[in-house]
């Protein structure tokens, strides 16, 4: 009777030992199947190539989407007014006001200008000035974009050119140049911009913002 109790205890371990071996082992075989290595990627069932090449499709179509979104946009890039410098002695120049004022002793036309830095890998194709015009209607009378040749004693080129009318007194008014071919300073030589002002009277233009149009270049 010992015996068969002793018997009957075994049993009853070997078959708890079994049910958890089955316990164990069934979700490992239900998982997603690992593939074969260098043939299917994990989670495609060997002996599927479809499903293995659409995972790759779908792997390469995310990595292109995250390219795109990282390369470089066009858009316009604010420079510093206030980096502007005056042609001559006989202007004027203000940082105490929102803006540069420029100020004339009289009637008669004048330049400011600024050198200017372009990110690397984008080429300027246009410019865009706002600014306060005087009491007089003194206005900005052209916009010009300098590009010196890597050659020192090469005369400037002008890249842009505008002559607005002259817009009414006290007003605010913005300029956008002619979009033009895009100039890449890395391959041309340094950049410069210059504004003319025509004064009416010994009065001030007031340079609000001055922004480049960017492209990216090829």
């Amino acid at each position: 009777m010992h015996d068969r109790s002793s018997w009957v205890a075994r049993f009853a371990s070997l078959f708890v030992c079994g049910l958890l071996v089955v316990a164990v082992g069934v979700p490992s075989a239900l998982a997603a199947p690992k593939g074969k290595p260098g043939i299917t990627p994990p989670g495609v069932p060997p002996g599927q190539p479809f499903q293995a090449l659409q995972k790759e499709i779908d792997q390469l179509g995310a990595r292109v989407t995250g390219l795109e979104a990282a390369a470089p946009q066009p858009g316009l890039m604010w420079i510093n007014p206030l980096d502007l410098r005056a042609g001559t002695s006989t202007l004027a120049l203000d940082a105490t006001a929102p803006g540069l004022a420029v100020s004339g002793a009289g009637a008669g036309s004048d330049v400011v200008q600024v050198g200017l830095q372009v990110p690397l890998g984008f080429a300027v194709t246009g410019v865009k000035v706002c600014y306060v015009s005087g009491t007089a209607a003194s206005f900005l009378s052209s916009v010009q974009l300098l590009q010196y040749a890597a050659t020192p004693v090469a005369p400037p080129a002008s890249l842009v050119s505008q002559s607005p009318a002259a817009p009414l007194a006290s007003t605010l008014t913005c300029l956008d140049t002619t979009p033009i071919a895009g100039v890449d300073p890395s391959a041309g030589g340094a950049m410069f911009l210059s504004l003319g002002v025509t004064f009416n009277a010994a009065e001030a233009i007031v340079v609000r913002a001055v922004g480049l149009h960017l492209e990216p270049t090829p």
